[in-house]
């Protein structure tokens, strides 16, 4: 079962709807930005949190690294910088037979 919970900024207290979700038990928490996973967080530390779109989660305290989070927080950084862009270089195709066989999964 999917349950939304809105929240604006300045609509009401942010930690204190974080802080009644997590009380609520659910089995995940999905969050738009920074802001509401930093409140999520500090609401529960044992139920996972996704962020559908993060700044510096690193920096804001939300994780160890980009690589290994190392927390209950996961999800995208559009500020990923070159520890993750360096690794999206392009894919030596060079030893496989059949490239046709590549596929694009979306």
């Amino acid at each position: 079962m999917l349950e939304k919970t809105g929240v604006q900024f300045g609509g009401g207290p942010l930690n204190e709807a974080a802080q009644l979700v997590a009380e609520s038990t659910p089995d995940l928490i999905v969050v738009l930005t920074t802001a509401y996973a930093l409140s999520a967080y500090r609401a529960t530390k044992s139920i996972p949190i996704v962020m559908l779109s993060s700044g510096y989660p690193v920096e804001a305290g939300l994780a160890d690294s980009l690589a290994r989070p190392g927390r209950n927080v996961t999800g995208n950084s559009i500020y990923a910088g070159t520890e993750v862009w360096a690794k999206a270089g392009p894919i030596d195709c060079s030893g496989i037979s059949d490239p046709v066989s590549l596929r694009r999964v979306r």
